[in-house]
């Protein structure tokens, strides 16, 4: 991930992550016949974290409000500490590229947008969200402020911390539900 952040997919080739492991090309072919090979177990990898990681991250908070917070928290946190995640998720070039690599993408995406809905459905069920709130469009909403943020954060070089941005998109997002 650390070279695709640094470098860009373009330049995620076995030799560089052979050296960068300390090990050598073939035994970085060993365990890949290819570089998307390898692309698609670092995506099923992601997506074990971040699942993994966010259940933790929530703890014992049942709040619906809280959660969809601390979702958003920890998205910002989770891709700051992974700078190659944004260069993998909207690499249209590499989704063009691999069909397979193209429906993991998705498949992640929709996982995380169905946690959102989820959580928004029990905000609903609650009252703490507007009774005649679009579930699949406030989902959405939700998924687009996290990523116009990482791709203009991205395209920044990352010269600023995603955390500056979550105050106001989380004010506005509220006003918006409730």
């Amino acid at each position: 991930m650390e070279i695709i952040s640094e470098e860009g997919l373009h330049n995620l080739v076995m030799v560089k992550i052979a050296k960068r492991v300390g090990v050598t090309d073939a035994a970085i072919y060993k365990h890949f016949r290819s570089k998307d090979e390898m692309l698609l177990y670092m995506i099923e990898d992601l997506e074990k974290s971040m699942i993994e990681r966010f259940i933790a991250h929530i703890g014992q908070v049942t709040d619906p409000i809280d959660q969809l917070y601390n979702l958003m928290s920890f998205q910002f946190e989770f891709i700051e500490e992974n700078k190659g995640i944004p260069r993998i998720i909207f690499s249209e070039s590499l989704q063009q590229q691999n069909k397979e690599i193209k429906v993991k993408i998705a498949g992640l995406l929709t996982n995380f947008l169905q946690i959102i809905k989820d959580i928004l459905k029990a905000a609903k069920k609650s009252g703490q969200a507007h009774e005649e709130m679009d579930v699949d469009a406030a989902a959405s909403i939700f998924v687009g402020m996290i990523q116009s943020s990482v791709v203009f954060w991205a395209l920044s070089d990352f010269s600023y911390s995603l955390k500056v941005r979550q105050a106001p998109l989380w004010r506005e997002y509220r006003r918006i539900i409730s």
